[in-house]
C-alpha cells in the first residue's frame, strides 16, 4: 500500500486524499518551503484554477471547498495541490507540467516536479521517501486554516467560518460552531477550549467514556488551559467524587471533558468563542 493510500485509509475522511488536520493527527512527517511562485507565476496558476474549477465547478462556493478558499486566501500552490489530488484539471495540469495539454503519463504528482512547467512543491526532484509533500506557503496555509475551520459534528467536513461563530455545513446541512472555552463557574478559570465536533460526540444521554478517551488522547485537538489542581478543585465543586477519587489526574480529564461538552452543548450561547 503506498503511503497516500494509507494516509486515506486512516483519515477520517478516506474517500479524499488527507487534510491537514489528518496529517497532526497520525504524525506525519512533512516538509515544504515557504519560498512561494513569483507573482507571473502565481497569475498563470491562478488563471488556471480560475478556468478549471472557481467558475467551472458548480461547488466551488461550498464552504467546505478547501480549494476555494485556499484560492481566495491567496494560496494558489495549495489550490492546485488540492485539486490535482481531488480530479482531473487539464490546464492545472498543463502549466504546471509545461507540456500545453494534460498528459496522461504524467498525471502523478510524483511526476510534476520533473516537468518543465511551474514547481509547486519547490524542489526538484523530490525524493517520496522522504516526507509526504506539500506544496509551497503550506506552513502559513495550516496556520489560517486552523484559524477558520470547524469540523462539522456529522460528516467529518471541515467547514470554513471565517471568522463567524456557527455556520451550517454545505455538505449535510448540519449546524457548525467553532471551539468554545470551558470555565469553572465558580473561579472562572479556564479549563479546556474544545471543538464543537469534540462537543457533539461526547454529550448526550448515555455513557461517553470511549469518545472522551478518544479526544483526550488526540493531543491536537484539545488545548488544556488549566492545571491538574485547578481541574481537582473545579471537580470537587460538583460534589460527587470524594478526595480519593479525584486522586488520579487523567481520571479527571475525562470527567470535566464531559462535564464541559454537555454544558456547551446545552448552553452554547453562554461560552465564549476561542
Amino acid at each position: 500500500m503506498s503511503l497516500d493510500q494509507t494516509l486515506r485509509a486512516k483519515s477520517r475522511r478516506p474517500d479524499t486524499a488527507p487534510t491537514t488536520i489528518d496529517m497532526r493527527r497520525m504524525g506525519v512527517e512533512t516538509r515544504w518551503t515557504d519560498e512561494r511562485l513569483d507573482a507571473h507565476q502565481q497569475a498563470v496558476l491562478e488563471s488556471a484554477l480560475e478556468h478549471d474549477h472557481i467558475s467551472a465547478c458548480a461547488h466551488s462556493d461550498n464552504n467546505t471547498c478547501d480549494i476555494n478558499a485556499a484560492y481566495d486566501a491567496g494560496f494558489p500552490e495549495v489550490a492546485a495541490h488540492l485539486l490535482l489530488n481531488a480530479t482531473e484539471c487539464e490546464r492545472t495540469s498543463a502549466v504546471i507540467l509545461g507540456c500545453g495539454t494534460e498528459c496522461d503519463e504524467h498525471h502523478h504528482r510524483d511526476e510534476y516536479d520533473h516537468g518543465p512547467g511551474l514547481d509547486i512543491y519547490g524542489r526538484r526532484p523530490w525524493a517520496p521517501d522522504e516526507a509526504y509533500p506539500w506544496p509551497r506557503g503550506w506552513g502559513a496555509w495550516t496556520e489560517h486554516f486552523a484559524a477558520n475551520t470547524a469540523e462539522c459534528p456529522e460528516c467529518a467536513s471541515y467547514v470554513w467560518l471565517n471568522g463567524a461563530e456557527r455556520d451550517t455545513c454545505d455538505s449535510c446541512h448540519a449546524t457548525v460552531r467553532g471551539p468554545s472555552i470551558y470555565c469553572d463557574s465558580e473561579s472562572g478559570a479556564e479549563i479546556v477550549t474544545v471543538p464543537w465536533a469534540c462537543v457533539v460526540a461526547c454529550s448526550g444521554p448515555g455513557a461517553a467514556d470511549e469518545p472522551v478517551r478518544r479526544w483526550i488522547a488526540d493531543e491536537h485537538s484539545l488545548t488544556w488551559h488549566a492545571t491538574p489542581e485547578t481541574i481537582r478543585k473545579s471537580l470537587a465543586g460538583h460534589g460527587a467524587w470524594d478526595d480519593d477519587e479525584l486522586a488520579d489526574d487523567e481520571t479527571n480529564r475525562e470527567r470535566i471533558l464531559w462535564i464541559a461538552c454537555n454544558d456547551i452543548r446545552e448552553n452554547p450561547d453562554e461560552y465564549a468563542p476561542a
